[in-house]
C-alpha cells in the first residue's frame, strides 16, 4: 500500500468522531499490515488491577454495623485486616474478604432459618410417646397396617 494511501485513510478516520481512538489504530495497523493481525508480544506481563482496599467506615456500612464493631471482628480474626503501605498506623480490608464474610453469614442464617423452622414444626406438633411406642411395637411385630406404616414413618422423620 502507498504511504498516501494510508495517510488518506487515517485522515478520513480522525475525521469521524463518533470511532474511539482505541478502535482507529486497531484499523490503521489491520490496513498498514494488510489484514494480518500484528504479532502478540510473548514477554508482555498480564496487568493485573491492584485489590481493592476499604476503610473500616466503608466495612461498617457494607455490614450494617458500627466502626467499632469492625475492629472487634478483625481483632476475632473472622475479617482480616491489612496494612495500608506507606502509612503507620492505617490498616483497611479487603473488598473480597469483606464480600466472602457476607457470604458466609448468608449461608450460615440460611441453615439456621431452616433448623428454625423444623424445630417450630416439632415444637407444633409433638409426637405422643404412647403412640410412638405402639406404633413400633406393631410394625417390629408385623402387625402393623399400611397406614400405621406411613404413620410410623412420618413420627420418626419428625424425631
Amino acid at each position: 500500500m502507498k504511504l498516501e494511501t494510508y495517510l488518506a485513510i487515517r485522515a478520513l478516520m480522525s475525521a469521524d468522531g463518533t470511532m474511539h481512538p482505541r478502535d482507529r489504530s486497531a484499523i490503521l495497523a489491520a490496513v498498514r499490515n494488510h489484514g494480518k493481525q500484528p504479532p502478540q508480544e510473548q514477554n508482555q506481563p498480564e496487568i493485573v488491577p491492584p485489590p481493592k482496599v476499604l476503610r473500616r467506615n466503608q466495612v461498617a456500612e457494607m455490614l450494617s454495623c458500627s466502626p467499632r464493631m469492625v475492629d472487634l471482628i478483625a481483632k476475632d480474626g473472622v475479617l482480616p485486616k491489612i496494612r495500608i503501605p506507606g502509612r503507620e498506623r492505617a490498616h483497611g480490608f479487603l473488598l473480597a474478604d469483606v464480600i466472602e464474610l457476607i457470604e458466609q453469614s448468608r449461608q450460615r442464617k440460611a441453615g439456621e432459618d431452616e433448623q428454625t423452622r423444623e424445630d417450630a414444626s416439632r415444637a407444633q406438633n409433638p409426637i405422643p410417646e404412647d403412640e410412638l411406642v405402639i406404633l413400633a411395637q406393631k410394625v417390629a411385630y408385623g402387625a402393623a397396617t399400611p397406614i400405621e406404616k406411613g404413620k410410623f414413618k412420618g413420627m420418626v422423620s419428625r424425631l
